[in-house]
């Protein structure tokens, strides 16, 4: 602190030394203002990165201790900063070229007075120095590894891991900033020629860069070339890639590897063989090609691209019908068309067809098949496929073969519909032919049972006049042509009704009538049929369905049968029947009580006879006569009584016996001779 110096003086003093001496009485003496300026400089020792801080010291009368002060820096003589009311002046970040002369100064708020410091000399200390890039090895191979190193001299109190390391190359970064002073590429490859730096930074924005240092890597081989064998490719010929690389001094043991691409797929390889061969050449192996080569240490180049067409050894094949349209039964004859390519014009071809993907001709030289009579059957997808040493085959497009009908199947008609016995029947075999074919000559078959009935002819009718029942049977037509066309209708069973029933006969014993059973085919009600009955092969009758014998007797007796007639054609007879005709009861015997027979006698007459057991239940009736003249009538009283017999009853008597009303049996006649009465 500047202090003001005063001195007493004697006696009175005079007006102006009165002012002085006021002032000396006041302040004692003058003084300064501040005293001169001193700087310091916090720490004593400024490292690169680190904070400074200069402080400019000075001090105030006490008598103006509220005098405001400003304070200005300078740097080799340049103001850094002031004047402010600051007394300091700080750098955040010092960095080596802020290494200088500094001062500063201090003046009152009026700028009246100003006083410096004196001038002092900063060094700001080097942490570490600027780095310098090394390369390991040299020079570099391409495929070959290659270490770049950060080097640098570090100040003992600074640690490694407190910096950091970024490279750059072309003034991009490829690596850092890290803690790792080398940047390492395991395996270069010459886009890694570039200009190299390197930079080193820490925490506090310290950073220092290498020179550029250039790094060009050696080529390990040349790009690769392809070529191709033959030059002009055939489809069925070999191909062979050959993929060239010339290694350079640096690489004379490397082993290369080899692999060839198609269309950006991977055809062979990688492997050591520089050749490619495809040993019959299809068009589908047209495309781009190229080839890689490569090396165990990562190093691939590719040649440039070739597209490889593959030239047609001959055209698609293309299927042609000689005919159109074709009818079953024609001639048909298919062509399997194609080209041969110029460059192999004595190439041999093979031709095979196909109908539905099923090969229906091997293959051979002849580019034709032929179907000498072709059926529907052969309608279908045909194609055709040629073939040249086996090597190339083409197939040609489907081709849809729709073989057009010459008739359809025919179709059978039956009449009568239904077919009764008697009836004149007619099978009709009706079919078309198709209008491309119209006079076509057609032979009609018929056949029963799988048997020929009507041997092939021009007729489409087949006759059965009268048919019977045993011409049932299942029944078809089949049309054919000389030219070998064949079809059958669909087989119909066709079943011959009877007319009538085969005759029954049944005999109703009780009457002695015989029936002659049967019936008639509902389709033909009205039918007339007629009726005979025969016995022993005789024919008894030939009037209605009934034939009656009103008194059977054992003679009657015989084996019976019965025929029926019906439309002129149709006969049938029944089975043979015997029939005994036993006696229902013996001729009845007329007996007489008393005998003689005297005049005034009781007179009973008696018709005896026995019934057979099998009509034991049969009503007799009984009648008594007189010379032919009925005496008593039929009743069931077997007895005639006269109580007092005269003379004139004398006559031939005899009885009859009545049986179902209609048989009637007599007994033998017997003379009655009534005699006189004589007194005893």
């Amino acid at each position: 602190m500047w202090m003001l110096n005063t001195k007493r003086t004697q006696g009175k003093p005079s007006k102006g030394r009165s002012a002085i001496w006021i002032l000396k009485a006041l302040f004692g003496q003058i003084g300064e203002l501040f005293s001169t300026p001193i700087m310091r400089v916090t720490p004593h020792s400024v490292l690169e990165g680190g904070r400074m801080t200069l402080t400019c010291d000075t001090s105030l009368s006490r008598s103006r201790s509220t005098t405001e002060l400003q304070y200005t820096f300078y740097k080799d003589g340049k103001k850094v900063q002031g004047p402010s009311s600051s007394k300091q002046y700080e750098l955040q970040l010092a960095h080596l070229n802020d290494s200088a002369t500094y001062n500063c100064e201090v003046s009152a708020r009026d700028n009246t007075k100003k006083k410096l410091s004196q001038e002092e000399y900063i060094q700001i200390q080097e942490i570490f120095s600027v780095p310098q890039i090394q390369v390991d090895p040299y020079p570099v191979v391409e495929g070959g590894p290659m270490t770049l190193t950060c080097d640098t001299s570090l100040r003992s109190y600074i640690r490694t891991k407190d910096l950091q390391y970024t490279f750059y190359r072309d003034w991009r970064t490829v690596q850092g900033p890290s803690s790792s002073r080398e940047y390492k590429v395991q395996s270069t490859d010459l886009e890694d020629s570039g200009n190299y730096k390197c930079e080193i930074s820490t925490t506090n924005g310290v950073r220092k860069q290498s020179q550029e240092k250039h790094i060009t890597v050696q080529e390990l081989f040349r790009t690769p070339r392809m070529k191709v064998d033959p030059h002009l490719v055939v489809e069925g010929d070999p191909m062979t890639l050959t993929c060239n690389a010339h290694l350079n001094q640096y690489g004379k043991t490397t082993v290369l590897r080899y692999t060839f691409y198609k269309d950006g797929r991977q055809a062979q390889g990688p492997n050591l063989s520089k050749r490619y061969t495809v040993q019959h050449v299809k068009q589908g192996d047209s495309g781009y090609y190229k080839c890689e080569v490569s090396t165990t240490n990562g190093v691939k180049k590719l040649s440039r691209e070739q597209y490889i067409l593959v030239q047609e050894l001959f055209f698609h094949p293309n299927i042609i019908i000689k005919s159109n349209p074709v009818v079953e039964g024609d001639h048909m004859i298919l062509t399997c068309n194609t080209i041969l390519n110029s460059q192999r014009p004595t190439t041999d071809l093979k031709f095979v067809f196909y109908r539905d993907g099923e090969k229906v001709q091997e293959y051979n030289s002849s580019n034709t098949y032929e179907i000498q009579s072709v059926q529907v059957v052969n309608s279908g997808d045909y194609s055709c496929e040629v073939s040249a040493a086996n090597t190339v085959k083409k197939g040609s497009q489907k081709k849809y073969m729709n073989i057009q009908e010459l008739f359809a199947i025919p179709q059978m008609k039956v009449e009568p519909d239904p077919v009764v016995e008697g009836d004149n029947m007619t099978l009709t075999c009706n079919v078309t032919l198709s209008p491309y074919r119209a006079t076509t000559e057609l032979q009609y078959t018929f056949y029963r049972d799988g048997r020929t009935d009507q041997e092939p002819g021009s007729s489409t009718e087949y006759k059965v006049q009268p048919v019977k029942p045993r011409d049932s049977g299942n029944y078809k037509c089949e049309v054919s042509t000389t030219n070998g066309v064949k079809k059958l209708s669909q087989e119909q069973h066709i079943a011959v009704q009877e007319l009538f029933t085969d005759p029954k006969i049944n005999i109703n014993q009780n009457l002695m009538a015989l029936t002659c059973n049967t019936s008639v085919n509902s389709h033909r009600p009205a039918t007339d049929l007629q009726f005979a009955f025969y016995r022993d092969g005789e024919k008894e009758s030939d009037s209605s369905d009934t034939y009656e014998i009103p008194a059977a007797q054992s003679q009657n007796s015989g084996n019976y049968s019965c025929k029926v007639s019906g439309a002129d054609t149709v006969r049938k007879v029944s089975q043979m029947k015997f029939i005994n005709v036993q006696e229902m009861v013996p001729h009845p015997l007329l007996t007489i009580k008393p005998e003689p027979v005297r005049e005034g006698d009781h007179m009973v007459l008696t018709c005896d006879t026995s019934l057979s057991s099998y009509r034991s239940n049969t009503d007799l009736k009984f009648a008594f006569y007189r010379d032919g003249e009925k005496v008593q009538d039929f009743g069931s009283l077997n007895t005639y009584e006269i109580q007092s017999v005269q003379p004139k009853d004398s006559g031939d008597y005899f009885c009859e016996v009545l049986l179902t009303n209609t048989m009637k049996i007599e007994s033998l006649i017997q003379l009655i001779q009534v005699l006189g009465y004589q007194a005893g």
